[in-house]
């Protein structure tokens, strides 16, 4: 999959893994930071007014944004992933930190290209954020321009990432981050009934991994195939399976599936191929 970003970082971004996301867990509304009400929700674009016009967002599009408490934001348009950094004013703006929003640059369907070119501008312009009773809206200045997202469950939150080769570009197992080959890839592909299957560097592999709505993960049992392989990529498949067995939450962090312990001592991070 091409990850070549749209502009080039203009400073190292910071990998998610100290974070300790709740999951998917749904942000109760408060008069506390707007992100705290944010943290770990999904929100799924409904309405797009761009610049005092009405866009239609297209069907099936699941265009999704997610929030961290640091400001960093995350998602996945029609196409390709994105992610940006925003920071709070005293008088409750915000601003775009530079380099502003990165996106990858997958090739898909004209008319879903031209929507998330068009999103993405958009999202960029705004700078004011309202959470009303699970109604998220960030606007420009003035008002012309207006996203309106609706919070979604972790299955909803999920979908898109069904059915689809995901490959492992992150590993950590028993407190210890692994080192990934270029090749072999590990991958896995979730089905909607909550089975899973793919290949964890030697063998195939096929078993559960099924999400609640409180976005707990069952991960588990698993069962295999028995053909032996070179020392090192065999440690690389304890080790994978090791993770995959504890996880037990699942997030979506800068636009890349996670699956983790609630330790942090295991997790599992993944992109879609």
């Amino acid at each position: 999959m091409d990850m070549t970003l749209l502009r080039a970082f203009a400073g190292e971004l910071l990998l998610c893994a100290a974070l300790a996301l709740p999951g998917f867990a749904m942000p109760q509304d408060s008069t506390t930071s707007p992100l705290a009400q944010l943290q770990g929700a999904t929100f799924q674009l409904e309405q797009a007014t761009v610049q005092g016009a009405t866009v239609n967002v297209p069907k099936n599009s699941a265009v999704r944004i997610v929030f961290d408490a640091r400001g960093r934001i995350s998602g996945q348009g029609p196409v390709n992933s994105y992610q940006g950094r925003i920071q709070f004013a005293a008088d409750g703006s915000f601003a775009w930190q530079r380099p502003g929003i990165l996106s990858t640059r997958r090739a898909g369907p004209q008319e879903l290209m031209d929507f998330e070119q068009q999103y993405l501008s958009s999202l960029e312009r705004t700078s004011r954020l309202t959470f009303i009773g699970g109604t998220l809206t960030l606007s420009s200045e003035s008002g012309e321009t207006r996203l309106v997202y609706a919070a979604i469950t972790p299955s909803q939150a999920l979908a898109p990432w069904l059915g689809r080769k995901l490959a492992l570009t992150g590993l950590r197992a028993s407190g210890r981050s692994v080192a990934l080959p270029g090749q072999p890839v590990l991958e896995i592909t979730l089905a909607a009934g909550g089975a899973c299957s793919g290949f964890s560097g030697v063998n195939t592999f096929s078993g559960k991994c099924a999400v609640d709505e409180s976005g707990r993960l069952q991960s588990g049992p698993f069962v295999s195939t028995m053909i032996a392989g070179p020392p090192q990529l065999s440690a690389l498949e304890t080790a994978f399976h090791t993770a995959l067995a504890a996880a037990n939450r699942v997030g979506i962090v800068n636009g890349k599936l996670r699956f983790s312990d609630e330790t942090g001592q295991n997790s599992l991070t993944w992109e879609m191929r």
